[in-house]
């Protein structure tokens, strides 16, 4: 379990994701009709109108309000609510909850509904050990069905019947996010047959350790970096998923002190695409800490997206090591 509590903040590129309370929220993202088309995107039926934990009770039924979390979406740059993601249905014994999420439209149009979303995804679920994560929306709200696919949600099923409103009976399109089909760990891929160089510059494989599942360790290649037959630097790449790996990154790199500065580890973790692809990974994940600019800069080269910021568990070895914030980026690999 991570240092994070489920009553304490999601810290994303753009938004901190603060726990509502249970009262009414004043802030016009809570207090909106959400039959306002325009001004509303949301997994929400058109008839509800308050987003928070009094509404998700009520509409609900009698769910033990320990097992619903709402977040409201907070920019930084100017403190302003801008919409809600909620958790609820939580049920552990099943590893499973439902999520609903709550935006103005202007920002859920400029990618927020989605950044956030994703955030508290991987924060039930690597965080707060949850193995699933589902969403019901009607079958013709695109606009939503578009955030929960960037969030990492995939559509399962179509229900015949689902309640829309408290007057009409509507079908509904269910969207998940599983754990076990995120980062499956998989054996060791044949890849000598794979180009791991470009001209002069290339990748070197030194060792590989197969997987020890009772100290949840995935395998992994280890590489040399090599720039004209010398060994600039070193790189690896973990197959598989673990909840000490989430705060860890699929791909570890340094660059020599003589060699560092010309780009040498974003061109490394571009040669390793062809074997990430053929273990059938669609994204990775790499970490650093937050005051690792010059790994930050590394993922900003290569396109990642800065998924969350988040506090480290007090039993991860990077906690141990003096560490408590890291960075966790997703890469888009296909």
């Amino acid at each position: 379990m991570s240092s994070d509590s489920a009553a304490g903040t999601i810290e994303t590129k753009r938004l901190i994701l603060r726990e509502s309370g249970s009262e009414a929220d004043s802030n016009p993202a809570f207090r909106l009709k959400v039959n306002d088309a325009n001004g509303f995107l949301g997994t929400g039926a058109a008839s509800d109108a308050e987003g928070d934990k009094t509404h998700l009770t009520a509409r609900y039924g009698a769910i033990d309000p320990a097992s619903i979390y709402l977040w409201s979406a907070e920019l930084k740059n100017c403190g302003e609510v801008i919409g809600s993601v909620g958790i609820f249905s939580i049920c552990r014994k099943n590893s499973r909850a439902s999520a609903e999420i709550r935006f103005l439209r202007k920002f859920a149009e400029d990618g927020y509904a989605a950044e956030a979303t994703k955030a508290v995804i991987q924060y039930m679920i690597y965080s707060a050990g949850i193995g699933r994560i589902e969403a019901c929306i009607s079958p013709d709200n695109a606009a939503c069905a578009a955030v929960l696919r960037k969030s990492g949600m995939e559509k399962e099923e179509c229900s015949r019947q689902g309640s829309c409103s408290a007057e009409n009976i509507c079908g509904r399109d269910i969207y998940a996010a599983v754990k076990s089909r995120m980062y499956t760990p998989s054996e060791f891929a044949g890849f000598y047959d794979i180009k791991l160089a470009d001209g002069q510059f290339g990748l070197e494989c030194v060792k590989k350790t197969v997987a020890v599942p009772e100290k949840k360790w995935v395998p992994a290649y280890f590489f040399d970096i090599k720039q004209n037959g010398e060994k600039i630097g070193t790189i690896d790449l973990r197959i598989g998923m673990t909840e000490s790996l989430y705060y860890g990154g699929h791909i570890g790199y340094g660059v020599i002190e003589a060699f560092r500065g010309k780009g040498y580890a974003a061109k490394a973790c571009e040669l390793l695409k062809p074997l990430i692809r053929l273990h059938g990974f669609k994204s990775i994940l790499i970490t650093n800490n937050i005051t690792n600019r010059s790994s930050q800069r590394v993922c900003e080269k290569l396109g990642a997206e800065l998924v969350r910021i988040a506090e480290l568990p007090v039993w991860h070895d990077l906690y141990k090591e003096g560490a408590r914030k890291e960075c966790i980026w997703e890469w888009e690999t296909q």
